[in-house]
């Protein structure tokens, strides 16, 4: 299956930010282009992955 494009991301990053934040905010960062709450939240999980995967090898 062919990557979607970079309109199709946007626009699923955008729908699964509204649904997180209830909209307005999401549309607002989706005009301004910041990428900072999705970057943190990505971050956030990958840290709880990381912890996770800590905990069962040790």
């Amino acid at each position: 299956m062919a990557d979607p494009s970079p309109n199709d991301k946007r626009a699923q990053l955008l729908q699964d930010e509204k649904w997180l934040n209830g909209g307005e905010s999401a549309l607002r960062n989706a005009n301004e282009g910041d990428p900072t709450p999705t970057a943190a939240a990505a971050n956030e999980t990958l840290q709880t992955i990381a912890g996770m995967m800590g905990n069962v090898l040790e």
